[in-house]
């Protein structure tokens, strides 16, 4: 792979298929190549060398679905449940950062996590599919319950969040808003979908009525279904659809309002 060290990677092309294969990643599936040799730069070695640039601007090709299912105490503390399904570049992430941490770190790893996104975990577990296997998709299984928090009341302000990905959508907003950081952002999925189901505590009951708002532009589509299943039930499914998975620093403007309005419309009373 061409780089300002001149050469600083070998992987494999088959040109019958126009498929890049690296043999040095033991968790990018064949057809997937692994997130640091996307969107690159490659010579070709051979009688005739020529340029070119490895795949990784397809959205179809990375993808993440997730659920969830949150109970909320009338203590203001939390349990939950979520589910991820990971395919292409997002399941390699994961299984190449897992691989290198013991199973019985993997609860660290989430309550890290969790607490860059604001939520600080009182006990955490999270196990997944086998990180060796090369089909996808790739799926991470937690659960997770707050500390005793602010006390619910009849005026209480509910703010939904991302999961697992509220911490990287508040650094890529960062990103796409600074003044020194000028090259293309990856993405690290190009379609992406959420559902969250939140109960409340008997006696207790939302209030919020159905809605289905949508931000689109040149950047990528977000759809949120907000759907009331009982009074103190609450069904949330958003979507984000991308048009890349790279973005260069002058389509920064669109994808930052992209993910900040779909970040700000994300809550519910």
């Amino acid at each position: 792979m061409a780089s300002l060290q001149q050469i600083n990677h070998v992987i494999v092309h088959v040109p019958a298929y126009h498929l890049y294969l690296d043999a040095t990643s033991g968790y990018a599936p064949a057809g997937t190549i692994p997130l640091p040799d996307a969107n690159h730069p490659v010579i070709f070695v051979g009688a005739h060398s020529e340029t070119a640039r490895t795949p990784g601007d397809a959205p179809e090709a990375s993808g993440m679905t997730g659920m969830e299912t949150v109970s909320i105490a009338k203590d203001g503390s939390l349990k939950a449940q979520e589910t991820l399904h990971l395919t292409g570049y997002e399941a390699w992430f994961w299984k190449d950062l897992l691989a290198r941490i013991p199973m019985s770190e993997y609860g660290a790893v989430l309550h890290h996590v969790m607490a860059q996104s604001g939520l600080m975990t009182q006990s955490v577990h999270l196990k997944t599919s086998p990180t060796h296997t090369l089909s996808d998709p790739f799926i991470l299984q937690s659960t997770w319950k707050t500390a005793p928090g602010v006390p619910l009341t009849a005026a209480s302000r509910i703010h939904l969040h991302y999961g697992l990905n509220t911490a990287s959508l508040r650094n890529l907003t960062a990103r796409l808003t600074s003044t020194t950081v000028r090259y293309p952002v990856f993405m690290p999925y190009g379609h992406a979908q959420w559902n969250s189901t939140l109960d409340l505590p008997k006696g207790y009951s939302w209030d919020v009525k159905d809605a289905d708002p949508q931000v689109k532009n040149s950047a990528g589509v977000f759809d949120e279904k907000i759907h009331l299943l009982a009074p103190d039930k609450l069904e949330v499914t958003s979507s984000m659809r991308l048009a890349h998975m790279v973005y260069s620093p002058e389509a920064y403007p669109d994808l930052y309002k992209l993910v900040s309005e779909a970040m700000a419309g994300s809550s519910s009373d």
